[in-house]
């Protein structure tokens, strides 16, 4: 009993140290309530009664005898417990009594702890009888809204105890007039029954839909929508609606329709013949959608019909109205497009697959027999639709229209032949104004890219042209296909979906064939590679890999090419006396750097793809040489202002010691060497020398594909260039 006393205790004073300070008690003002009644629990559990009642007599007095608050009341209420206790053991019933009048006024239906003494129970169960009554309440119809005192209870009570004396109930009902009613409650008597029946006196029309959000009208009016009851089952397993209330009907048929759109509307007749309540069971109505699951794992995804976003990936949509539909998953990266026609209860599903977007803003040249039949740009779009690198879609005719219109631009305007020379209007666009005009078109089309379909000058109606251009690109992409060949189509999509590797195998060496000399040359050794470390020397030959012979510098690539990052390979060596050895080198993995020089290299789509991988890097390494792709992809684009600003990316990172040695060695000159073609291009000679200068301290290889120079040499050789066209030696 001493624990739960002491339980009470702390749960009051906790309460109302809360409760009368918000309420700008002047008695807690004066004295934190919390300790009040910590003194009043310890005088009480160490018997000094006197000392409790008094603090308890400040406690009550503080709050008042009716507190506006249940949380007031309720805390007063304990207090009367405990004080009326208190006055027991200090042999004072009288007062003891007066508390439980007072507790049982503020809650008539309050219980005693089984645990309190045996002289309080009786004294608390005779003023009880004298104080409150019971009584249990039944009211016709069911489900009318019952309150007793201003207090909500429900229709059927089986027992209620209220103070002895007057009282109020009242119901309300739609259909039904409102009544209220008086009854008086008498102490100690037996339970009295309380009884109200609501007189009828219209109709009411209850509907359950399934689906909800269904329009219901009646005689054309309409009376409101119904909405989702979200535990509602029908037997088929569908949601249902909550019931849908139409009130006051008169008697007499009525037309009772149900619409929703994307579903088929239906409509009933409906007679009432005299006031009642009416029910007209579920109404399902069949629906005129398809269901489409839409999966992905692109972070950001959001997905879009119709141009209307819905919500990210993954989603199931299972409102889409039949007929056909463009569905596109779309992130700041790229997206995935796929045009639907569906049919009612068609389910459909796909896995987003993102990837660089281009837009198909114009059929550029299409001409003569061409123009008037089919869109050639989704001809287009259809036909590259699988590709796994570049998601090609065609924008409404209106849209494409617009966005042309908006910086007077003719349908020709990126038109170019197989050679990437233009053709048409395309031919009087400034180079730069191009790649500026391709920046804003993409920039309002959510694209990465644009793109043109358009007719091959010369060929037959059927001989087309694919046409990409990445945002500040001079030149674009051209890739041949026909309309009427699948197969040119396929080789055409194998063409376009070629990434070269990110990272390629090396030993570090660059290897030259000399004429006369059966093997490959060792011209250069990279400090960074298997092969210094192994100590291969300039000069050497290596005659096999692997015991296998080696007679050129392809055969070596390619034994070398064919074995993973951190394997060994087995060298046969010569020096130029002829004395043979052999080593062991270990593989290493390194940035692969496309070629500049390479004209043949589909650099708009590809600067995208490796764009599209700056999304989601793993780590430092792949960062740089990602980075280091984009850069050499803008310059051979002629977009030096990008190439620049990723290229100071690289070498923060070098910079940052993110990247182990001796491989930064490489990465940095490389980038450094890069940057001096980027300001040359610029015309800031200044800043091309100095970041050269930068790359000569390098003895790393250069990175670019195919070129095993190194670094160091490559840039003395323009600062050398650069010293003579100023007549002048380089220090």
């Amino acid at each position: 009993m001493k624990m739960a006393n002491q339980r009470f205790g702390v749960f009051v004073c906790a309460l109302l140290s809360v409760i009368l300070t918000a309420s700008g008690v002047a008695y807690a003002q004066a004295r934190p309530t919390d300790a009040v009644l910590t003194e009043a629990r310890q005088a009480y559990d160490a018997t000094d009664y006197e000392r409790a009642l008094g603090l308890l007599d400040s406690v009550i007095a503080g709050l008042g005898g009716n507190p506006a608050t249940p949380d007031l009341r309720q805390v007063l209420v304990a207090a009367y417990e405990l004080r009326a206790r208190t006055r027991i053991n200090l042999r004072n019933p009288d007062g003891a009594r007066t508390d439980f009048r007072a507790l049982l006024l503020l809650d008539p239906s309050y219980l005693l702890s089984a645990q309190v003494g045996p002289r309080v129970a009786p004294i608390f169960e005779e003023v009880k009888k004298t104080t409150v009554g019971s009584i249990s309440v039944l009211v016709t119809p069911a489900d009318a809204q019952v309150t007793v005192d201003d207090t909500k209870i429900a229709t059927e009570v089986k027992a209620m105890n209220l103070v002895g004396g007057l009282h109020n109930i009242s119901a309300l009902r739609t259909g039904y007039k409102a009544t209220t009613q008086q009854f008086a409650v008498v102490p100690g008597t037996e339970q009295q029954v309380i009884t109200l029946v609501l007189e009828r006196v219209s109709s009411n029309l209850a509907i359950i839909t399934s689906p909800a959000n269904i329009t219901v009208l009646v005689d054309g009016v309409t009376r409101g929508v119904t909405e989702l009851d979200a535990e509602g089952k029908a037997a088929d397993g569908g949601l249902l609606s909550k019931r849908f209330i139409i009130t006051d009907l008169p008697n007499g048929r009525h037309k009772v329709e149900f619409k929703r759109e994307c579903f088929l509307s239906s409509e009933q007749d409906f007679d009432v013949e005299k006031p009642s309540d009416y029910k007209i069971e579920a109404v399902k109505l069949t629906p005129a959608v398809a269901t489409v699951t839409v999966n992905g794992t692109a972070p950001g995804a959001t997905v879009f019909v119709d141009d209307t976003p819905r919500g990210p990936v993954p989603t199931t949509l299972d409102d889409i109205c039949q007929g056909a539909h463009i569905f596109e998953v779309r992130t700041s990266f790229g997206r995935h497009v796929k045009r639907m026609d569906l049919k009612a209860g068609q389910r459909e599903s796909f896995q987003a697959n993102i990837r660089p977007a281009f837009a198909l803003i114009t059929d550029s040249g299409a001409q003569a027999g061409i123009r008037g039949g089919q869109d050639l740009r989704l001809a287009a779009e259809n036909a590259f639709a699988e590709s796994s690198t570049i998601t090609l879609f065609a924008p409404p005719e209106k849209v494409a229209a617009d966005v042309l219109s908006a910086d007077s631009l003719p349908a020709d305007w990126l038109w170019f032949d197989m050679l990437r020379r233009p053709q048409g209007a395309a031919a009087t666009i400034a180079e730069q104004a191009r790649g500026i005009f391709a920046a804003g078109i993409a920039r309002k089309l959510n694209a990465q890219g644009v793109a043109a379909v358009a007719r091959e000058p010369g060929g037959d109606q059927a001989a087309m042209l694919l046409i990409l251009m990445a945002p500040g690109s001079t030149e674009p992409d051209v890739f041949k296909w026909r309309l009427d060949n699948p197969q040119s189509t396929r080789d055409t999509l194998r063409e376009l979906d070629q990434v070269p590797p990110l990272f390629r195998a090396s030993i570090g060496v660059l290897g030259i064939d000399v004429e006369d000399i059966d093997g490959v040359v060792v011209a250069a050794v990279d400090r960074a590679g298997g092969a210094e470390l192994a100590g291969v020397k300039a000069g050497e030959i290596i005659t096999g890999v692997n015991g296998a012979p080696v007679r050129g510098a392809v055969d070596l690539l390619g034994s070398i090419r064919a074995k993973a990052a951190g394997e060994k390979v087995s060298l046969d060596l010569k020096d130029r006396s002829g004395m043979a050895r052999k080593i062991d080198v270990a593989i290493q993995s390194v940035p692969n750097v496309v070629s500049l020089a390479d004209k043949d290299l589909p650099a708009n789509k590809l600067l995208l793809e490796y764009g599209y991988r700056t999304s989601a890097l793993a780590n430092a390494l792949e960062e740089t040489a990602v980075r280091l792709n984009v850069a050499a992809l803008s310059l051979r684009l002629k977009n030096r202002a990008a190439a620049l600003q990723e290229l100071k990316r690289v070498v923060d990172v070098v910079a940052e010691g993110r990247i182990p040695q001796p491989l930064s060695d490489s990465i940095g000159g490389t980038a450094q060497y890069l940057t001096g073609l980027a300001a040359e291009e610029s015309g800031d000679s200044r800043g091309a020398e100095a970041a050269w200068r930068q790359a000569a301290q390098s003895q790393g290889t250069l990175l670019i594909e195919n070129s095993g120079e190194l670094v160091k040499d490559l840039a003395e050789q323009h600062l050398n260039q650069a010293s003579a066209t100023r007549g002048s030696v380089r220090p």
